[in-house]
């Protein structure tokens, strides 16, 4: 008897270590992540391999793509074109549909996805679309009037609710997007020739918009607004060089991407208390970023037509593409 209560002790322990065998040959065949970027110059999507930079694929649109986003649920890229929204098959870059929009997409504005309601929402010059993306032909489920030209958008992770930032004229809105009401606050005086951007935190709890020319002395300026009460801290920020885009990064801090053709290169700021925390690359000029889930960062040089990947914890460059190669990377997404 206890002979045998070994033998299937051990026969016991084969199947697990088989079980734990199988479980690793899938997690290696998964797919590996894989960083797509929006460029300009030749209109179209670059699919790059974030670990090296190596490009791994490319697809002409036949337009000029801005906004990138990735929905998890359908497995497909959403591309901001001047008048259309493409959807884009990840591994082989085909698209699957193209939806005409009512009015012109600003290559400035980004497009925010809620993927378990099935619902892409993008900017337009008089307010926000709700289009319904859950179905193979996408369809308008909401139109959002505002009277005004949002173009920084952030959504709350429950979808409830839509943030929008209208930067000339310098207010924010809160848009419920099952009832379709909004409100407002106005956080500086209107400027025709401002930027500006939008930040939320994972929980939805805080938002931050940075805002250029603020003031007598026009200087860039950061809010970070507790959603609750509508209360906020503000921090004004260096003029030069001018900042390009603005993201939250893991760790409790903000990404400000900075140049002026030469240099700049990413500002760090600390969310507790909202203070200046370091610079990155500042001798290398930076344009957007593309931040992952996981915190990576990378930095997009539409001038140069360069790609970077930084360690944000050694505070350094982990990769850069090649210069002046005749692309302009715009926007991207780090699909895992």
């Amino acid at each position: 008897m206890p002979a045998l209560g070994i033998v299937a002790g051990l026969a016991a322990l084969l199947v697990f270590a088989l079980l734990l065998g199988a479980g690793d040959i899938r997690t290696a065949a998964s797919p590996p992540s894989r960083l797509f970027i929006t460029e300009r110059s030749r209109g179209q999507v670059l699919m790059l391999d974030p670990a090296t930079g190596a490009q791994l694929a490319a697809a002409a649109l036949g337009e000029t793509p801005a906004a990138i986003v990735y929905d998890a649920e359908r497995a497909q890229l959403y591309v901001a074109l001047p008048h259309a929204i493409a959807a884009l098959d990840p591994a082989t870059l085909a698209v699957r549909w193209r939806w005409q929009a009512p009015q012109e997409i600003s290559s400035n504005a980004n497009i925010a996805l809620q993927a378990a309601g099935g619902r892409l929402y993008l900017p337009q010059p008089s307010g926000v679309i709700a289009l319904d993306v859950s179905r193979d032909a996408p369809a308008v489920a909401h139109v959002f009037a505002l009277n005004a030209r949002p173009q920084a958008l952030a959504l709350t992770p429950n979808g409830a609710t839509l943030l929008a930032l209208a930067p000339t004229e310098a207010r924010l809105w809160s848009i419920n997007t099952g009832e379709g009401t909004a409100s407002s606050q106005q956080l500086a005086q209107p400027d025709a020739t401002r930027s500006g951007w939008l930040a939320l935190s994972p929980d939805g709890a805080t938002s931050y918009a940075l805002l250029t020319r603020v003031g007598s002395a026009a200087t860039p300026t950061v809010w970070q607004i507790n959603q609750r009460d509508g209360a906020s801290t503000t921090l004004a920020l260096g003029s030069a060089p001018a900042p390009w885009d603005f993201a939250l990064l893991g760790g409790g801090l903000l990404a400000v991407p900075r140049g002026n053709g030469t240099r700049g290169g990413i500002e760090l700021l600390s969310t507790a208390p909202l203070s200046q925390s370091a610079q990155l690359d500042a001798s290398y000029d930076q344009h957007h970023i593309v931040v992952g889930a996981n915190g990576e960062l990378f930095g997009l040089n539409f001038s140069h037509g360069t790609v970077t990947r930084y360690d944000v914890a050694g505070r350094a460059v982990a990769w850069r593409t090649p210069a002046d190669t005749g692309i302009s990377p715009w926007d991207g997404v780090l699909v895992p």
